[in-house]
Parts: C-alpha cells; sequence; structure tokens
C-alpha cells in the first residue's frame, strides 16, 4: 500500500513538474541570470508585483478595441515574460501580436486569446508564488 501511494505520489508530482514546465522554464531563466537564483526570485516578485497591471492593461485596450495600446501593452507583458522564462504566456503574447497586426481580425480570435493569456497568466501566478515563498 506504501508503495502504491508513492507511486501516486510520483505520477502527481511528475504532472506538477510537466505543468510547470509548460508555463514556466526556470532552467532558461536561470541561464538567462547567469545562474543567480537570487535574481530570479527578485526578478519573480518584480513580475508578480507589476504584471497585473500591464495585463489589466492588455484587457483595457482590448475591450476599447485600441489595437495599438493592446500591441504595446502585448510587446510590455511579452518582454517580461520573456525576462522570467514563462514560456506559454509568451507564446500566446506572439500569436496576439499576430492577430492584431492582421487588419481583418476578427475580434472573437483576439477575445479567445486573451481569456488564454489570463488563465495561463493565473498558472503561472500560482508557480512563481511558491517559488518565491
Amino acid at each position: 500500500m506504501n508503495s502504491e501511494m508513492s507511486g501516486k505520489q510520483q505520477t502527481t508530482n511528475s504532472k506538477s513538474e510537466s505543468l510547470e514546465l509548460n508555463h514556466w522554464n526556470k532552467k532558461a531563466a536561470l541561464y538567462r541570470l547567469m545562474n543567480n537564483e537570487v535574481l530570479l526570485i527578485r526578478v519573480s516578485k518584480m513580475f508578480l508585483d507589476s504584471s497585473h497591471v500591464k495585463l489589466a492593461s492588455l484587457s483595457q485596450s482590448i475591450q476599447n478595441r485600441d489595437f495599438k495600446t493592446t500591441t504595446s501593452a502585448s510587446y510590455s507583458l511579452k518582454g517580461a515574460c520573456g525576462d522570467l522564462g514563462a514560456t506559454r504566456l509568451d507564446q500566446h503574447l506572439s500569436e496576439l501580436i499576430v492577430l492584431i497586426a492582421n487588419e481583418r481580425h476578427p475580434f472573437e480570435e483576439i477575445q479567445s486569446k486573451l481569456f488564454e493569456i489570463k488563465k495561463d497568466y493565473q498558472v503561472l501566478l500560482t508557480i512563481l508564488q511558491k517559488y518565491t515563498s
């Protein structure tokens, strides 16, 4: 029974690690920061403290259909994600930028992409909060 519990725990841990890797490439972030984990913790805390403002700006600009501001807000948040190794969110933001660049973009696709961004943003916040605590 103990080994069965241990097997379930290992499966849960590997699913959790896989989820984290899909959202946050810690190894790549550390590489960018010359393997300075103290700096990575600091950058992670800065992201936790300020990224919600960037996401709110992005959401508001989409709601207002102000695509110039949407593009700017996307690049701003994308840069922060790149510094942090937030690969999935970075990819979603790249896709949003491409959608916006297409002048005949269906607004529903932009809204759908924003939904994905917000969902993955919440997952990333959970991962980073766990890492920095």
